[in-house]
């Protein structure tokens, strides 16, 4: 009997030995931890009747849904993002908990009783939001100690590849997007966030988080938030180009990606430096401004994108009749197999709308009518309906690889009014690109 216990004691001691001395730190393994419900109905039924005051859910109904979004690299805080079964409507629930990604990791299927939540589509973050009600109108935190009986942690899981969507920037940015999981492709770091941190408090540093500025190669842009408490917070910012996966966020005017972990930016490829950008902070006077017909000329000025911008009004003293080029100086494209051409405008009151021209036999110096010329009719321009100047707007990447192999291509902004409409546009960020 001595032996037996001293036996039993022994193998007690040894197990307790190796597992204080194990490596293994690994998220628990709860795969065990599962249950499926009936479900009864769908996120797009609660978003339908939500409203921008929290109501309480009177129902037991039950919805399912993925999770797109994780707290393992610490920038997202006490939330989880979800996506409909669909795919097509994602919402948010805020939790009074950390480390969630241990048990709805992305690609998890949950099912969330909806039973006495309150919901609401949140008026700052344009986001439907389940939760707890926080000062009697707003959704709020699910206490710590209910959430996992309010969501159920399901018994599926899919890879990634099977919620993500495949997006550019431009296409992105568009509310039904919130809260999904979104990769963009062929992007880099705007110039300012190179040899920065991901946080970094001198670089757009706002409410304890840093916003960069993700681009692509059609002028796009959108930014990337991340937390002071990232555990990634103190890497460099890549500089390359490629791929970055995130979560779409919103907060009033700006949309916001929300990276998970460092492993979401696998930005390996090469840089893509522009052939030709302008700003109109400097080189204003490289272009040609042809006055056609009328008085007015085109100019810069200093409001705008925010930085100076080039701005023509046919407007003075009343409408008058105007035709006026502004026409870039020569771009190098004899170098490249493709090009792209972006830019972004602004327009505010009624008249004709501007126009895009493109020539590869401008001398730089005459007038318009002298070269050849090509209309670009798809690009994205604004449509001013009331108000002051609309939103600035992305033309979307523009291709142009028809003209590669010219060392003298030019891009032109044809201003055209009347006596009885005359429109202010604005011009900025024209940018060539070359692969």
């Amino acid at each position: 009997m001595k032996k037996i216990q001293i036996l039993l004691a022994t193998v007690l001691f040894s197990t307790l030995f190796s597992c204080i001395n194990s490596d293994n730190y690994d998220a628990p393994n709860l795969s065990g931890e599962c249950s499926d419900l009936i479900v009864t109905k769908t996120p797009q039924d609660v978003a339908t009747v939500a409203t921008a005051t929290a109501q309480k859910y009177i129902a037991d109904d039950v919805i399912e849904a993925y999770i797109t979004s994780s707290d393992e690299g610490g920038n997202f805080y006490k939330s989880i993002s979800m996506v409909s079964v669909d795919g097509t409507k994602g919402f948010s629930m805020p939790i009074d908990a950390y480390n969630l990604y241990t048990k709805y990791e992305p690609g998890r299927k949950v099912y969330v009783k909806m039973k006495d939540r309150y919901f609401a589509n949140n008026s700052q973050t344009y986001s439907l939001e389940i939760g707890s009600l926080y000062n009697a109108t707003q959704v709020g935190r699910i206490s710590g100690v209910e959430y996992e009986a309010i969501i159920k942690r399901g018994c599926t899981k899919v890879d990634e590849s099977a919620i993500v969507n495949q997006m550019t920037i431009s296409a992105a940015k568009n509310n039904a997007n919130l809260n999904k999981l979104i990769e963009f492709d062929a992007v880099q770091f705007a110039d300012e966030s190179l040899g920065k941190k991901y946080y970094d408090a001198s670089l757009n540093s706002i409410g304890g988080a840093t916003n960069h500025v993700l681009k692509d190669a059609a002028g796009s842009s959108i930014i990337v938030r991340v937390s002071e408490f990232a555990s990634f917070m103190s890497k460099s910012i890549p500089s390359g180009n490629g791929k970055v996966r995130g979560v779409l966020t919103r907060y009033n005017n700006d949309y916001q990606f929300m990276i998970r972990t460092e492993n979401d930016v696998k930005l390996t490829g090469s840089r893509v430096v522009p052939l030709f950008e302008e700003s109109f902070t400097s080189n204003f006077g490289l272009w040609s401004k042809q006055n056609v017909v009328g008085a007015q000329i085109w100019g810069t000025t200093t409001f705008g994108n925010p930085a100076p911008c080039a701005l023509m009004n046919g407007f003075s003293g009343g409408n008058q009749l105007n035709e006026d080029w502004l026409i870039s100086p020569a771009i190098n494209l004899s170098g490249v197999s493709a090009s792209l051409v972006s830019f972004e405008t602004s327009t505010r009151y009624a008249g004709p709308a501007l126009t895009i021209w493109v020539s590869t036999n401008y001398n730089g110096t005459g007038a318009p009518n002298t070269a050849t010329w090509t209309q670009i009719t798809n690009a994205n321009l604004p449509v001013w309906t009331s108000g002051g100047f609309t939103p600035w707007t992305a033309s979307g990447g523009i291709n142009i690889s028809s003209f590669v192999g010219s060392s003298n291509f030019r891009i032109a902004f044809k201003y055209t009014s009347t006596t009885s409409a005359a429109a202010s546009w604005e011009v900025d960020n024209v940018k060539v690109v070359g692969q």
